[in-house]
């Protein structure tokens, strides 16, 4: 295990490392966006699932190609998304994650593994909801599956559209053949 990183189990599945904080789960739970379709008893049940960690500066939350076993919100703090570069240690930043956005959001869209390592960048908290419990509530809701799934194209598509704007300003600095 690497510096920072903490090996962890939740009602024996692999899930999220970080300190367990008591909070108001529903209260956030509804109060995002991306839930706003969530019948009061929904809110109660995504809550029964989901919990607040700490996180400290450095400290991985998530790895890429580990069981994707949560979907997160980040609460308070810093956390940015990363990939692995070919040389040990080096480190592309795919994106900034910004206060109550949703991020680990591989378990939605089908892929067993995490695309991406996220890493807090300060002291963080987060709301950790676990991926299976949540994936089945859209199956047997479509409309709130549907509204969920909108949130995360467009958490997606922003991502989508910083990484492109990213590219094309490290181009405009490189020597090109035109």
């Amino acid at each position: 295990m690497r510096s920072g990183e903490r090996a962890w189990q939740t009602r024996g599945a692999e899930a999220a490392p970080g300190k367990e904080v008591g909070m108001n789960i529903s209260g956030m739970v509804k109060g995002h966006d991306v839930f706003g379709a969530l019948t009061p008893k929904e809110v109660d049940l995504v809550s029964s699932f989901s919990s607040v960690k700490k996180f400290e500066a450095g400290e991985i939350l998530f790895e890429r190609g580990r069981p994707a076993s949560h979907v997160f919100e980040l609460v308070e703090g810093a956390v940015y998304l990363q990939l692995p570069g070919k040389q040990v240690g080096l480190h592309m930043m795919v994106s900034d994650v910004v206060e109550g956005e949703l991020f680990g959001l591989s378990p939605l869209l089908g892929a067993a593994r995490y695309t991406s390592s996220a890493v807090a960048r300060t002291a963080t908290q987060v709301l950790a909801i676990e991926a299976e419990p949540l994936q089945n509530l859209l199956h047997r809701n479509p409309a709130v599956g549907l509204h969920i799934m909108s949130g995360v194209a467009a958490v997606y598509f922003d991502r989508y559209l910083k990484v492109i704007k990213n590219l094309q300003e490290v181009l405009n600095h490189l020597p090109l053949i035109r």
